[in-house]
């Protein structure tokens, strides 16, 4: 009885550490989305630009302008 008690006390424990372990993934990439969205909206003009000028060099290059 005593084993059994500590063997449901240890699964209990390794269950809870997974859980947290994956909570703590989900809130690292939570936290890397919000940074890239934010540098994203930060240098949103600079970026607009260089995408314009990219699609200019291409329609040119494949001749649609």
């Amino acid at each position: 009885m005593r084993y059994a008690l500590w063997r449901f006390k240890q699964d209990l424990l390794e269950k809870m550490m997974k859980e947290e372990k994956g909570a703590a993934e989900i809130v690292a990439i939570i936290v890397v989305i919000v940074i890239i969205v934010a540098v994203a909206y930060i240098f949103r003009d600079g970026l607009t630009k260089a995408m314009n000028n990219i699609m200019k060099q291409l329609n040119t290059f494949i001749g649609v302008e």
